[in-house]
């Protein structure tokens, strides 16, 4: 997860560039460009949200179950997978398909996306860094 410091259109870069890089791997036009940047666009929206409103308890730099609580940190993870893969799938549906088969496939795939993120916190646990008022 990108820090919480970074300016909204650095985030939208990276996303895009994250996206572009996955596309030319899988050969999709644009796809995974289209929907990095729309989940780059809504994460500040989700993060406030979610992160703390009194400013003490607000001190770390990245979204991480530490810094925002299992709770919260799974339901932002999940906000955010959902729009990712709604947006994506229907991206990629809108050539052919149905709708009940779209609506699996996006569950499904969210599904499989939590199961995924929640091992990797599990397996990977990151040290928390500290926001100071130093420069």
């Amino acid at each position: 997860m990108a820090p919480f410091l970074y300016e909204k259109g650095w985030v939208l870069i990276l996303g895009f560039l994250l996206g572009i890089s996955v596309d030319y791997y899988t050969m999709t036009p644009g796809l995974h460009a289209a929907a990095s940047v729309l989940i780059a666009f809504l994460r500040p929206f989700i993060i406030n949200l979610f992160a703390p409103k009194d400013a003490t308890e607000f001190s770390y730099k990245e979204p991480s179950p530490k810094a925002m609580g299992w709770n919260a940190y799974l339901l932002y993870a999940l906000i955010l997978a959902f729009c990712h893969n709604f947006y994506l799938l229907f991206l990629e549906w809108l050539s052919f398909g149905s709708i009940l088969h779209f609506l699996m496939k996006v569950i499904i795939t969210t599904a499989i996306s939590m199961l995924m993120i929640i091992i990797a916190e599990l397996i990977f646990p990151r040290k928390l860094k500290f926001r100071s008022n130093t420069a």
